[in-house]
């Protein structure tokens, strides 16, 4: 009912629910239904919520049930990106290494992981995905010239200094 009645929150945890992300087809639960999952992160999406762009950010990558659209992909992985959700920043850094809409571009890549490892508060030390981030820095960074590495930490300082509008895109 709260998200009938427009309530962000509601809307990400009925869209999560329909992707099968709290509890899947438990007896009881929601069938997975990924279109009705998309309608409500969309609404979410519509109000600025950044769990919303980057769940539906996600979606659109790839999910066996969904289209692949990288570029509203990526338009939502950014927005939430520039709330500070380390999550969506960790999945553009992923976007940039793999090349999924994109070239693949690894000091972008390295950026994003810098930046979700320094958004990365100290209450995901539980799930461990603060050390997600590190490790994906540290993996990527083995294919990298130490030039390479630090120009990808020259664009995370300028990025976040410039409240994410110089983030080399």
């Amino acid at each position: 009912m709260a998200a009938e009645q427009g309530d962000a929150d509601a809307q990400v945890s009925l869209g999560q629910l329909y992707r099968g992300w709290l509890w899947g087809d438990y007896p009881g639960g929601l069938p997975k239904d990924y279109k009705e999952a998309e309608k409500w992160y969309r609404l979410a999406v519509d109000q600025g919520h950044p769990v919303a762009q980057a769940e539906l950010g996600a979606m659109l990558v790839g999910s066996k049930d969904m289209r692949r659209n990288f570029p509203e992909s990526l338009r939502l992985l950014r927005l939430a990106s520039k709330q500070n959700f380390a999550p969506a920043q960790r999945s553009l850094g992923a976007m940039y290494m793999m090349g999924y809409g994109v070239d693949r571009d690894n000091v972008t890549a390295q950026m994003w992981f810098i930046i979700a490892a320094s958004n990365t508060v100290s209450d995901d030390s539980a799930t461990g995905s603060g050390s997600k981030q590190e490790a994906m820095s540290v993996f990527l960074a083995k294919s990298m010239s130490p030039e390479e590495i630090s120009k990808g930490q020259a664009m995370a300082t300028a990025c976040v200094q410039s409240n994410y509008t110089d983030c080399g895109e």
